[in-house]
């Protein structure tokens, strides 16, 4: 589904469903849903999620995991 926004503020903007946003960040369409729900983007019309492309593309994954030590830290810890 491709849907392009026209008001007076704004030119035509491409709208993308959760599908479309899922491939070009190249996660699931469940993942994209999770994201949209938690605030980071895209709006709700008439119950369906929808992403501009501006914000796809503004996108910045969260780093997951424990964060990495510098091989300082790790060989005075280790004793090695």
């Amino acid at each position: 589904m491709t849907v392009y926004l026209c008001s007076d503020r704004l030119k035509y903007m491409k709208l993308l469903d959760t599908k479309q946003a899922g491939k070009l960040l190249k996660i699931s369409e469940r993942r994209v849903r999770a994201i949209c729900e938690s605030g980071r983007f895209g709006t709700q019309i008439a119950g369906r999620w929808v992403i501009t492309q501006e914000e796809v593309k503004s996108f910045e994954r969260k780093v997951g995991g424990r964060p990495a030590m510098d091989r300082k830290s790790r060989t005075q810890k280790g004793g090695r």
